[in-house]
C-alpha cells in the first residue's frame, strides 16, 4: 500500500505507533471482514483498529462490515474496543450514527497533512510530553512531571498540587469566582 494514498498514510502512522498490522481480509472467529487495513494495539492499547477507504468502498458496505465485526466480537466476548478510522470522505449522518453505536469513529479527512492526521488519530497515538516538562523524582521515588514554566497560573497550580487535591480545587474555585466577585463590587458602588 502506497503512503501516497490516505489509507497508506494512516497505515504508516499506525505502524509507526507500534500497532501490529493484521492480514486483510480480517478473520475473526470463522468469519472474514473486508477492510482496507486492520491493526491491534500492543502494550497498553488493546484496540482493534480497522481502516475503511470511503473512496473505494460504499458507506453502506462499510457500515455492514463494521456492524458485522462488532456483532462477531460481542459473540466471542472480546474485550477489545473497536475503533474505525475513515480514510476519505466522511459518512452521511445516518451511517455515522449507526457505526458510532458499535465503534469509536475517527475521521482521517485530510490525511495529506501529517499534522492534521496526527490530530485526527491522536487518541490512538502515544502521548508525547511538551518540551517544557522535565522529569524528576517525587516524594516516594516515583517519577513525576515537574513543570518548568514562567506562566503564573501554571506555577500556582503546580504549587497547589504539592498540597493535594483540595488545594488545587480551592485555587480553581478562586479563579472561577474572581470575575463574579469583581462584578458584585461594581454593583455595590
Amino acid at each position: 500500500m502506497s503512503a501516497a494514498t490516505p489509507v497508506g498514510r494512516v497505515v504508516e502512522l499506525l505502524a509507526g505507533a507500534e500497532y501490529q498490522r493484521l492480514a486483510v481480509p480480517l478473520k475473526v472467529g470463522s468469519l472474514y471482514f473486508k477492510f482496507a487495513a486492520g491493526f491491534i494495539g500492543t502494550g497498553v492499547s488493546p484496540d482493534l483498529v480497522v481502516v475503511v477507504d470511503t473512496v473505494a468502498d460504499s458507506e453502506v458496505r462499510a457500515q455492514q462490515q463494521v456492524e458485522g465485526l462488532a456483532r462477531t466480537l460481542d459473540s466471542l466476548a472480546s474485550r477489545r474496543p473497536l475503533t474505525l478510522v475513515v480514510a476519505g470522505p466522511r459518512f452521511s449522518d445516518s451511517v455515522a450514527q449507526v457505526v458510532s453505536r458499535v465503534s469509536r469513529v475517527l475521521y482521517a479527512d485530510d490525511a495529506s497533512d501529517a499534522s492534521r492526521l496526527n490530530d485526527a488519530l491522536a487518541v490512538l497515538l502515544p502521548l508525547t510530553l511538551p518540551e517544557h516538562l522535565v522529569l524528576g523524582t517525587g516524594f516516594d521515588s516515583d517519577v513525576e512531571a515537574v513543570l518548568v514554566s514562567e506562566d503564573a497560573m501554571e506555577r500556582e497550580l503546580l504549587d497547589a498540587s504539592l498540597s493535594g487535591e483540595n488545594e488545587v480545587s480551592a485555587v480553581l474555585f478562586e479563579w472561577i469566582n474572581a470575575p463574579f466577585e469583581d462584578r458584585s463590587e461594581d454593583d455595590e458602588e
